[in-house]
């Protein structure tokens, strides 16, 4: 779902300024959920990344798995 915004120069400026403080892109400072931290905001984009990924037909969490045993 795309959601689209007008927001006035101040507000933009306001919130890329905070954003850039979190270290994070506008984007993802706009979807990130309030009060996470920027380790589990990281730690939610890698899940986010990983789904669906694989290395030589086996599915990343099967390997990560496999290499905590």
């Amino acid at each position: 779902m795309t959601v689209k915004l007008e927001l006035t120069p101040d507000i933009q400026a306001g919130l890329l300024a905070q954003a850039q403080a979190s270290g994070l892109s506008l984007e993802a400072y706009a979807v990130s959920r309030p009060g996470l931290t920027r380790s589990q905001i990281a730690g939610q984009r890698i899940r986010e990344l990983r789904e669906g990924v694989t290395l030589g037909g086996t599915p990343i969490k099967d390997l990560i798995e496999e290499g905590r045993e």
